[in-house]
């Protein structure tokens, strides 16, 4: 069986693959301190405030929510949103703890390199284990997933956006660096494709399409 892309996902790919390459055209004539220092210095209390809560919606326990939610909607497409969280998560900690594992971030530089960033009241910060970011990884997988089941190109803009914005608010609360964010994202994509190709069959097979108007 040929394997097909709607139409949100093959915008939201495009998309994707612009911010990618860009992301790697900067990061490859940038040194990471004065991309992180740069991206840094528009600090208002209203996106404290904003990235403040949005990054939240990175964090593993949101899409386990999802997954909590379309149990009760579309068993099928709950088991995809598990088992590429569960996928991409230990793709991530793997990398996280056991290969670079001495990958330090933003905070541990400021606190010991005088890097000149400000921080975000509240939120608690981390000095370890940086490379990729979890949180990247995990809004790019479950936010690929819902462009692969959604089948109008609108909703690829909307997907899209909301994963950059997710993406930059940990660089915005010194979490991670550019390139933290730039490996998540690529390690989500590519494990909601993996995963849904693997799955595509079952799939297809049952007639249990979520379809919005």
């Amino acid at each position: 069986m040929i394997y097909k892309l709607s139409k949100s996902s093959l915008y939201f790919l495009l998309f994707s693959f612009v911010f990618i390459c860009c992301a790697s055209f900067v990061l490859f004539f940038n040194d990471k301190f004065y991309i992180h220092t740069y991206l840094n210095q528009f600090h208002t209390v209203f996106f404290d405030l904003f990235f403040s809560i949005i990054t939240h919606f990175g964090d593993g326990l949101f899409s386990l929510f999802c997954f909590v939610i379309f149990f009760f909607i579309n068993k099928r497409i709950a088991l995809i949103i598990l088992i590429t969280f569960l996928f991409s998560s230990l793709i991530t900690q793997g990398l996280k703890n056991f290969v670079f594992d001495e990958c330090m971030r933003p905070y541990h530089y400021i606190e010991n390199h005088n890097l000149k960033v400000p921080l975000v009241d509240g939120v608690e910060m981390h000095s370890r284990h940086s490379f990729p970011s979890g949180h990247t990884t995990s809004v790019f997988a479950l936010f690929t997933l819902f462009s692969l089941f959604l089948k109008k190109r609108r909703y690829a803009v909307v997907l899209f956006i909301s994963c950059l914005l997710i993406s930059f608010s940990r660089i915005y609360l010194s979490q991670h660096f550019l390139e933290d964010v730039l490996a998540g994202s690529l390690v989500g994509i590519c494990s909601a494709l993996f995963i849904h190709i693997i799955l595509y069959d079952k799939l297809n097979s049952f007639n249990q399409s979520i379809k919005f108007r």
